[in-house]
């Protein structure tokens, strides 16, 4: 009896203690648990996950948002509030307002916009038209009431890329027939309808897109038919060029110091090129047809829009590395970001959408 009463009193002792030592040592485990550890499948914690499971460390899209038909370019308000799109097939321009990511308004706008871009103080939009070739028009949005306020008829043939001069003086716009960059000035262009280009810059065949480094000294236009990089400089619009032999250069982005550009190469890669000595020194290989390419503003990410995978490869600009892929509709085309890096803007052509990619900050 008394060797019964012994066991029991040291059985229960044992439990206790056991239990003491649990609450004290929480083990770490491999499914995703409740305990704060760290995981290998993408649970709860926030770290990134290894076996594709969506979760706090990894981007994501959020929300797709339907716009109008065949979206093309977009473009982020300064102060993030609004996503402009253009919708390439529509005559249109949707308003996405990222509070919610929903369409606020539609804007009536010219036959086939192309090209949309915000000027430096947030005030207008200006959007390129033309599809085809022949003349066509670049038109001028405010972007307060989302009105047309003014339309430069004929003073383009065959919209494409638009930029801005950093300080808001000059627009820059790819007239994509004739091969050639229209220099206009803003004030002029928001003030009257009879506004001429103020430069006819000479380019490769067929340009396109436009990147503008961050002091304005450098333009680099994309030559979609000349397998080549115009580089203007904007101090006596001299321009020099940019071999990419066997290149079909599309979407293009500066990184933020303006060393490297990355070149969207609709063969399916993304070629990266040295600004300083004007060199190709990779290509990368993305596996299928790249329309556009971006850099996020933040961690300087190179995300690039593979429209023959529907999706966004997001690359390493040190090591070239693939960090992430996010699966986004049909055709993407291009990209936009909000100015904190938190969320990019994709537009789907085939579908007439934009993909909401949550960026989160995934190191």
């Amino acid at each position: 009896m008394k060797n019964s009463i012994l066991i029991g009193i040291l059985a229960s002792f044992l439990t206790i203690l056991a239990a003491a030592c649990s609450s004290n040592n929480p083990a770490s485990d491999s499914d995703g648990g409740l305990d704060g550890s760290s995981d290998s499948d993408g649970g709860l914690d926030g770290s990134s996950g290894t076996d594709g499971d969506t979760d706090m460390g990894v981007p994501e899209v959020v929300k797709t948002v339907t716009v109008g038909a065949k979206p093309r370019t977009l473009s982020v308000l300064p102060d993030d509030s609004k996503v402009f799109v253009t919708n390439n097939s529509g005559s249109s321009v949707s308003v996405i307002e990222t509070t919610n990511h929903t369409v606020a308004a539609t804007i009536s706008v010219r036959p086939e916009p192309f090209a949309a871009e915000i000027s430096p103080d947030g005030a207008y939009l200006f959007v390129s038209h033309g599809q085809q070739q022949g003349a066509s028009d670049l038109s001028v949005v405010d972007t307060a009431t989302n009105a047309v306020t003014q339309v430069l008829p004929g003073i383009l043939n065959g919209g494409r890329g638009v930029a801005f001069s950093p300080d808001g003086t000059y627009a820059y716009v790819s007239s994509h027939w004739d091969n050639f960059l229209k220099v206009i000035s803003v004030a002029d262009a928001v003030a009257s309808s009879s506004t001429t280009a103020e430069h006819t810059i000479s380019t490769g065949t067929h340009p396109v897109m436009i990147a503008v480094t961050s002091d304005g000294s450098k333009l680099y236009v994309n030559n979609a038919e000349g397998y080549s990089v115009s580089v203007i400089n904007s101090s006596d619009w001299s321009v020099s060029s940019i071999a990419l032999s066997g290149v079909v250069p599309v979407g293009n982005a500066l990184s933020p110091d303006d060393a490297t550009l990355y070149v969207a190469d609709k063969n399916g890669g993304i070629v990266v090129v040295d600004t300083g000595t004007a060199q190709v020194v990779e290509s990368l290989d993305m596996g299928g047809e790249t329309t556009g390419v971006g850099v996020s503003p933040v961690n300087h990410y190179v995300y690039a829009l593979v429209a023959g995978t529907k999706s966004v490869v997001i690359i390493d600009p040190t090591t070239y590395a693939t960090k992430a892929t996010v699966g986004v509709g049909g055709a993407p085309y291009a990209i936009g970001f909000k100015h904190d890096g938190s969320y990019a803007y994709v537009s789907n052509q085939n579908d007439g959408t934009v993909s909401v990619i949550q960026t989160h900050d995934f190191d």
